[in-house]
């Protein structure tokens, strides 16, 4: 039970989250989620419209910060690499400090809901802005409708991958998950995933060098596919 100064609604959602997180959205019900809370069952109803309306303040408050962390960085108008670098360390250390929040956000996106497709549409529409502004010197990654729904989410499951099976590893690695293991954590999801986005642009440029025309004494010529 979450401390009875707290706001009801504040206890709704600490006490949802940490059950979600810890069982899955739909294995959790409205009354254990009001007695874990200290509240009414109808309180849930009053401040959520129900248990859809916890998850769906969840995922909210998830891209809202995302959001914040994405703009942020882009106003500072950084040399794209350092660009998302620091989007990457942000979001480590948003998942890191709010862990339950965002795991719940993130497993339960998939969820089959007419009333969370916005939020999946947010979702795109945040990877897409991150890979045209962040990666423009890559544009014909960005433009690419198939790497548009592939590359953002790939980069969103690196980044939550420790925080999903970390626990699991924790014994086997022997390693403490302090600062210094987050910072260094951030560093190499940085750089696997800059160099294989890297690796693809090159290969897009190629393609697309291979199949334009080439002028040889005022002759085109065309490269076979």
């Amino acid at each position: 039970m979450k401390d009875n100064k707290s706001e009801p609604k504040d206890r709704i959602l600490d006490a949802a989250t940490a059950l979600f997180a810890q069982r899955g959205y739909s294995a959790v019900g409205v009354r254990e989620i009001a007695n874990a809370a200290g509240v009414n069952i109808s309180m849930i109803s009053y401040y959520y419209n129900g248990k859809i309306g916890i998850l769906k303040e969840i995922i909210r408050l998830y891209f809202e910060e995302n959001n914040a962390i994405i703009s942020q960085v882009l106003d500072a108008k950084l040399e794209p690499i350092a660009s998302l670098k620091r989007i990457i360390f942000e979001q480590v250390n948003m998942i890191k400090n709010k862990t339950n929040l965002c795991k719940v956000a993130l497993m339960e996106l998939p969820l089959d809901s007419p009333e969370l497709a916005e939020y999946k549409n947010q979702l795109y529409v945040a990877n897409h802005q991150l890979i045209q502004e962040s990666f423009h010197k890559n544009r014909p990654i960005a433009e690419d409708p198939f790497y548009k729904c592939v590359i953002g989410p790939a980069m969103q499951s690196l980044i939550f991958s420790h925080f999903l099976v970390g626990n699991i590893v924790h014994a086997e690695c022997k390693v403490e998950f302090n600062d210094d293991f987050y910072e260094r954590y951030a560093d190499t999801i940085s750089l696997l995933f800059l160099r294989g986005v890297q690796g693809i642009g090159e290969e897009v440029r190629k393609r697309l060098s291979d199949t334009k025309p080439h002028s040889h004494h005022g002759t085109e010529i065309h490269h076979p596919h």
